[in-house]
């Protein structure tokens, strides 16, 4: 296919001729806009499926979208920096549908965390994710769960429009309601003597106490089974450090890996500035990943140490299912600063296992603490990264150095359940790290204490191309947001915005279109020893689209100085501004590495301005050592796979009383047998939940260590069956296939 914006020069005019007609809704779009015709800086599409997209992207989609939906992207990921609170869509979450025409898709919805209209055939991609919005997916946005229907082979496409053709069952619910009580509540109107139904339904709206689903006895045993059988979690972090260079090597390398396969070579490319890689397959010069800002280095890891299945058991079996924290030190982190981290309600809690992940350079351990015995919902968080403990660049230095070990932080919920509520992503309150080869003798927790206000100086020098420049946006984009500031039904709101220090929510700084090369941070008042040691001279990487907004300094200095970047961390949900940040990790994610916040409103192009040099509400980090002490549980549960009974893949004993009253509490029958309903209705979910909370993580550790009568890794043989005699496989009344894995 020839370029969709395909052009010839008559005179001294650009005329541009299309046999496509969605031509001129991109063309109508990008005028608005006040984005360049060719601009294409996120994809840099081309024709005859030329393209270089962001490294998270997933190729294999993108290769299958047409110009149209390439070019759509391009303004719509325009869009999103155009806004005077800017976002960068390959950090911050969007819903765009590319199947729409660009006059008709918005890059974003008035409030932010709502998903668009889910139809049959609709294409839907998720930007920050770099995929498609997944089938299962779009059944959970229009309040159907997935799990619980009896679905077969049917692929994306037949998921996707299933989904599309359902209506939402809380909106149907709602209106049976509506329908049902209507009557009813004008008859209490009009007993009334106010006649207001608004006060009626005030008045009438308690809320029934939440049914506990355990009973007190259950609880109690519970009790008394954490004070007993319990061994300090200490030595089991020190042998999860001790695997960390083998969770580097067996963890994803390229984002082909990230659907749980491995790559077919052994060759990778790494960048030495942001550490990003990528496999030889996906760097193609026709249709690939971007390279050119990134100074790569060859890297090599051999198929037995990329192998996946051999780490991950290693990993199961040693893992335990259950963690808990000691009471004294959950009530030693509650008496800062008074339990300013709300984890005083976590002292009757167990943290039991959810989840074991394969990310980039590491891998991710969750725990869950859950209310009712371990079936409610989640009340807080201990995960655990074996691996990279933080991203750093290696331009300086030799890949070998790079800080490897475990660290564990744990996050309570409970600021995000209960007034004076916490909006947005809620950081880690303690952490516990601990290196490859170090003792854990050595190692302390920390707890995080409130934040130190100081004062910076950030001076910028040699201006260069902001982001919103080398997106694409011209002057139209600035002066359309003031005009549309002045409008009379916006004049009201600005107004009151300026006086409040709030006016860059609206309009652009003046100085917009420039960014430093280089910024000197230096102190104002605070001579301290943590200020100090932010200051210097930051140099500005060439990396583009694996940083957020591509703004990453990093601080000049010797080979022995530990390294320091300044950064803009995005929010992520959108409810906020992005906002800068210094700190010892590349990516962003690491909360635990930031050592200062810089104001919200601060931007890049204001070193560059003489009268914004001076910042007065920096924020710096403190943590505090603290005698924290973890526990985890020798369990009593026997996991066997017996040879000799053809229809037993593992039988489970060992249970205690409550555990198997849990499992069974949805069983109305009176026998002996009970078979546990995993499929049908909202109990099915709780059995399910309390399952896997008792039974998944002994049975995954004994797979890994004993291995079960049938290989269940993912590198296993696909074994062919014989069907018996006379017999056809799809006429059995059973969900047998032809194949086993």
């Amino acid at each position: 296919q020839t370029d969709f914006w395909s052009f010839c020069l008559r005179k001294t005019r650009l005329f541009r001729t299309s046999a496509n007609a969605n031509l001129r809704h991109n063309k109508v779009a990008r005028e608005k806009l006040g984005l360049d015709d060719m601009a294409r800086s996120l994809t840099k599409w081309g024709p005859f499926g030329q393209k270089q997209c962001p490294p998270h992207y997933w190729m294999e989609y993108i290769d299958c979208l047409n110009q149209r939906e390439m070019d759509l992207i391009e303004i719509l990921h325009a869009s999103a920096a155009r806004d005077a609170e800017t976002h960068d869509s390959n950090f911050a979450s969007f819903f765009w549908n590319v199947s729409q025409n660009a006059s008709k898709e918005k890059h974003r919805s008035a409030c932010p965390g709502i998903a668009g209209c889910i139809t049959p055939g609709g294409d839907f991609f998720l930007p920050h994710a770099g995929r498609p919005l997944l089938g299962c997916e779009k059944l959970l946005l229009q309040g159907i769960p997935y799990f619980r229907l009896a679905l077969g082979n049917e692929t994306e496409v037949q998921i996707g429009d299933l989904a599309g053709n359902a209506m939402s069952l809380t909106v149907v619910c709602a209106t049976m309601l509506a329908a049902m009580s209507c009557k009813q509540l004008r008859i209490e109107t009009q007993k009334t003597s106010h006649g207001n139904m608004k006060k009626v339904l005030s008045d009438n709206a308690g809320i029934a106490p939440r049914k506990k689903l355990i009973t007190s006895d259950l609880i109690n045993d519970a009790k008394l089974w954490r004070k007993s059988g319990w061994l300090c979690a200490t030595s089991l972090f020190e042998k999860l450090a001790s695997l960390a260079p083998d969770a580097v090597k067996s963890s994803i390398w390229c984002t082909c890996e990230s659907s749980g396969r491995n790559t077919l070579g052994t060759k990778f490319l790494q960048c030495k500035v942001c550490r990003v890689s990528f496999c030889r397959g996906c760097i193609n010069t026709t249709s690939g990943y971007q390279l050119e800002s990134h100074d790569t280095a060859e890297k090599i890891i051999t198929k037995e140490d990329h192998n996946l299945g051999s780490f991950q058991q290693k990993l199961r079996n040693l893992v335990p299912p259950s963690l808990v924290f000691d009471e004294a030190a959950i009530k030693a982190i509650a008496a800062i600063e008074k339990d300013r981290h709300r984890v005083l309600g976590l002292l009757e809690f167990t943290f039991t296992l959810h989840r074991i992940k394969r990310e980039r350079k590491k891998w991710i351990i969750i725990y869950y603490a859950r209310e009712n015995n371990g079936v409610g919902e989640a009340v807080a968080e201990f995960r655990i990264s074996v691996g990279e403990l933080k991203r750093e660049g290696i331009d300086n230095c030799s890949d070998e150095d790079v800080e490897l070990g475990m660290r564990g932080e744990l996050t309570s919920f409970f600021p995000a359940r209960q007034p004076p509520l916490v909006y947005g992503a809620l950081e880690p309150c303690c952490m516990i790290t601990i290196h490859d080869g170090e003792s854990s003798k050595l190692t302390q927790w920390m707890v995080k204490t409130s934040n130190t206000k100081t004062s910076l100086k950030l001076m910028g020098e040699n201006p260069m191309d902001s982001e919103r420049v080398e997106t694409g946006l011209t002057d139209f984009s600035a002066e359309s947001l003031v005009e549309n500031a002045k409008k009379s039904h916006n004049a009201k709101s600005f107004g009151p915005a300026k006086q409040r220090g709030e006016e860059r929510r609206w309009i652009y700084a003046k100085n917009w279109k420039n960014w430093p090369e280089k910024i000197t941070i230096s102190t104002v008042k605070d001579d301290s020893e943590e200020v100090s040691h932010l200051c210097g001279e930051y140099i500005r990487a060439k990396c583009r689209q694996t940083i957020n907004q591509s703004a990453m300094w990093i601080k000049s200095g010797s080979k022995d100085d530990q390294k320091l970047y300044l950064l803009i961390k995005p929010c992520t949900n959108r409810i906020g501004p992005d906002t800068a940040i210094i700190s010892t990790s590349i990516s962003h994610a690491d909360s635990s590495c930031v050592l200062a916040t810089l104001p919200r409103n601060w931007q890049p192009c204001d070193a560059l301005n003489p009268k914004n040099h001076t910042l007065t509400d920096v924020s710096t980090m403190n943590w505090v050592p603290l005698d924290v002490k973890c526990y985890f549980s020798v369990s009593n549960v026997e996991v066997a796979s017996p040879e000799k009974s053809p229809d037993v893949l593992v039988t489970v004993k060992g249970l205690r009383k409550a555990d198997v009253v849990m499992l069974c509490r949805n069983d109305g029958s009176s026998k002996n047998t009970v078979q546990l309903n995993v499929t049908q209705g909202q109990k099915a979910q709780q059995t399910v939940r309390v399952f896997n909370s008792l039974c998944v993580a002994p049975i995954l550790k004994y797979a890994a260590g004993n291995g079960l009568k049938y290989d269940l890794s993912p590198e296993s043989p696909w074994v062919d069956i014989s069907p018996p005699a006379g017999v056809i496989f799809w006429m059995l009344r059973h969900n047998y296939t032809p194949t086993a894995n």
